[in-house]
């Protein structure tokens, strides 16, 4: 794991690399997956936030845990609304959680979270465990929702950003990558294909964005292992 060092929520390294989803299916909509991946407006006790959430089962998104629960603003989200792309509009988020690690020490590679809605999708993310050597191999993407003004510009809902790219390395906890993020991203799924690397497979989340450091010039996500696999199986029971 890198040293501690000051860290954001998600950094543009160098120009800014990333490119806005186009909507190109019926009706205006996103394609799939990207169609699985949804803005987050909280409300903490002590302030609002914006995030980054994408489905892992018919009715559960995950996100990072600091979209769920915020130690800077007061503790539990007290509503979440969730702009669904598929439906193109915002409903109220029933029930949200986070790991017990996250809420009382704080700990990064603990930093994520799930949420229920009351839409279904009829698609969503696989996630899984991939081994270390698998990760040279493939093209990963992450695509948010970032929270900047000049990147929100469109006449009809939250516009979706992101890039694709390779990771630089890859920890017992944690994945790292230069592809660019900013505020309002976390949460946000690092996903491959489970082929060879054309998009004529599943998606499949292997890390839950939620960081970025300028003087260690990388963003990063908690890697997803197989004790986290269960805890995201066990919330979307």
């Amino acid at each position: 794991m890198y040293p501690a060092a000051p860290r954001r929520r998600g950094i543009v390294l160098g120009q800014d690399e990333r490119r806005r989803e186009v909507p190109r299916g019926p009706g205006g909509r996103f394609q799939y997956p990207f169609d699985l991946i949804c803005q987050l407006q909280i409300k903490f006790p002590k302030g609002l936030e914006v995030g980054t959430g994408w489905y892992g089962g018919y009715d559960v998104l995950f996100t990072a845990g600091h979209c769920i629960f915020s130690h800077k603003l007061g503790g539990f989200a007290r509503s979440i609304s969730v702009w669904v792309p598929a439906r193109q509009d915002y409903v109220a988020a029933t029930r949200w959680g986070t790991t017990d690690d996250w809420k009382n020490s704080a700990s990064q590679v603990a930093d994520f979270g799930f949420l229920r809605i009351p839409v279904k999708s009829k698609a969503f993310f696989n996630y899984g465990d991939f081994q270390a050597g698998d990760f040279p191999r493939k093209r990963f993407y992450i695509f948010g929702y970032p929270h900047e003004e000049k990147l929100q510009q469109q006449s009809k809902g939250p516009a979706l950003w992101g890039q694709e790219g390779v990771l630089d390395r890859a920890d017992t906890n944690q994945i790292f990558y230069t592809m660019d993020t900013g505020q309002g991203q976390s949460g946000a799924p690092v996903f491959c294909w489970n082929d060879a690397g054309s998009q004529n497979g599943l998606p499949v989340a292997v890390g839950i964005h939620n960081y970025g450091s300028q003087k260690l010039n990388t963003n990063y996500a908690t890697r997803i292992t197989r004790p986290i696999v269960d805890q995201l199986i066990a919330w979307s029971r």
